[in-house]
C-alpha cells in the first residue's frame, strides 16, 4: 500500500503518506458533517461510528495490531499502542498539529467575507483592520469562556479534563481561525494574500478608471 486515500467522494483524489496523516484529514476535514459517519473497514469489521473519538476508540481497542502495520508505512508516525499507553501521547495522536489544509480553509473564508463586508460597507482598511481585531477578541473570550464551562460540568462530576479522552488535545490545540487573523492581520496581509493565494490582482490604472466612471453619471 502506497498510501490513504479518503473514503469521502469528493475527496477521493486525496492521498496521504501516512496513517496518521489520513486520520487527521478525517478528524479536520470530515467529522464535524452533520452528517458525519465513517465505517471501519480494517479485516472487514465494518463497524459504524458517527463519532471521530468513538472510532479512533475502537481502533485502539479492537485493530492494534493491524494499524500499527498501517503506522509502519509512515515513518514521521506514533505507534497506536504506544499512544494507547501514554494519555498525553494519545491526545497528540488524536488531536494532531495544526492541519495546513483546515488552516487555510479557514484563512482563505475570513478573507472573502471580510472582502465582500469590506465592499458593501465602503470600509476603509484601517476600519477594517480594527473590525477584525474586536472579532479575533470575541472569538478568544468566547472559546476561554466555554473551556471554562466544560471544566465546571466535568469537575461538578468529580471528572478532570485529562480523563476524558481526546479533551486536553482539544483544549492545547490552537483554532484554525487563530491563525487566519494573524495572516489577514493588516491591510498589506490581505493585499499580499489576495495576490498570492487567489490572484486578485487590480492594478492602480483600473482603480482610477473604475473611480472616474463613478463619477461621470
Amino acid at each position: 500500500m502506497d498510501g490513504f486515500s479518503c473514503y469521502k467522494v469528493e475527496c477521493s483524489h486525496l492521498s496521504f503518506p501516512s496513517f496518521k496523516r489520513y486520520l487527521n484529514h478525517i478528524r479536520n476535514t470530515h467529522s464535524f458533517e452533520p452528517n458525519f459517519q465513517i465505517t471501519c473497514t480494517v479485516l472487514g469489521c465494518f463497524q459504524t461510528f458517527k463519532v471521530f473519538s468513538s472510532f479512533t476508540a475502537h481502533l485502539y481497542r479492537k485493530h492494534q495490531e493491524q494499524i500499527s502495520r498501517f503506522n509502519a508505512i509512515g515513518t514521521d508516525d506514533t505507534t497506536l499502542s504506544n499512544a494507547h499507553e501514554d494519555g498525553e501521547r494519545e491526545d497528540e495522536y488524536i488531536t494532531g498539529a495544526e492541519d495546513p489544509e483546515l488552516e487555510e480553509k479557514a484563512t482563505r473564508s475570513l478573507f472573502l467575507s471580510t472582502l465582500k463586508m469590506q465592499e458593501i460597507h465602503a470600509l476603509t482598511d484601517t476600519v477594517t483592520s480594527d473590525f477584525l481585531g474586536h472579532v479575533k477578541d470575541v472569538v478568544a473570550e468566547n472559546v476561554s469562556h466555554l473551556k471554562e464551562r466544560v471544566q465546571r460540568c466535568l469537575s461538578a462530576e468529580g471528572t478532570a479534563v485529562t480523563e476524558v479522552e481526546g479533551l486536553q488535545g482539544v483544549f492545547d490545540t490552537p483554532l484554525p481561525m487563530e491563525s487566519a487573523f494573524k495572516k489577514l492581520k493588516t491591510a498589506r496581509q490581505r493585499t499580499e494574500y489576495a495576490i498570492s493565494n487567489l490572484n486578485l490582482v487590480v492594478s492602480f490604472y483600473d482603480q482610477v478608471r473604475d473611480n472616474l466612471r463613478s463619477q461621470s453619471f
